[in-house]
């Protein structure tokens, strides 16, 4: 299963995501605004431009820290193998 997501996260907002089944990947690529991500005992601030893949079979986060304020966005595919066949 391949979900594909465009998201706007405004100021203050983060989402938090169990473990997905193993080996399930995240792509995310960043649009506007500034997300920090944590994924297991990883954390990165990522900006405009800036695109990153993780395992998501891990808890992660995701959560706006845009200065001053602003919503942020970006887009986000989780490629789930062997799930809905």
């Amino acid at each position: 299963m391949l979900e594909l997501w465009d998201w706007t996260m405004f100021p203050g907002e983060s989402h938090s995501s169990e473990a997905h089944t193993a080996g399930t990947i995240e792509h995310l690529l960043m649009i506007s605004g500034e997300i920090r991500l944590h994924a297991g005992d990883q954390e990165l601030d990522l900006a405009p431009g800036d695109a990153v893949s993780f395992s998501g079979d891990q808890p992660h986060t995701y959560a706006n820290v845009s200065a001053p304020g602003g919503p942020a966005r970006f887009t986000l595919s989780v490629l789930q193998p062997g799930v809905g066949l």
